[in-house]
């Protein structure tokens, strides 16, 4: 069986500006009218979209890889030292029901 490979690129015509869609099927490449007019300016914005998205996503991955896990499970552990069990979140609302139903 063999593999279907589909990757999708832009190409313009600089003759009529038409936008092709370049697709590889079966290790042939196809130029399909995408039915659109373009340019090399198109493509250049098309490009320069892409390339910002990248740099965010890489931007995004360097901070979580460098997220001070030490820090975070410190004060998780403290913030959960410092919480309230729940029999003491029950107790305090049973007082307070009491103290409403007694007004």
């Amino acid at each position: 069986m063999k593999t279907i490979i589909n990757k999708l690129a832009h190409i313009y015509c600089r003759n009529c500006a038409g936008e092709f869609e370049l697709r590889e099927t079966h290790n042939q490449l196809r130029a399909q009218p995408a039915g659109r007019q373009g340019g090399a300016l198109q493509l250049q914005l098309q490009l320069q979209l892409q390339l910002q998205l990248q740099l965010q996503l890489q931007l995004q991955l360097q901070l979580q890889l460098q997220a001070d896990h030490a820090l975070i499970h410190r004060i998780v552990s403290e913030a959960a030292a410092n919480m309230p069990t729940i029999l003491d979140r029950w107790l305090f609302t049973a007082e307070k029901l009491k103290s409403i139903a007694h007004h």
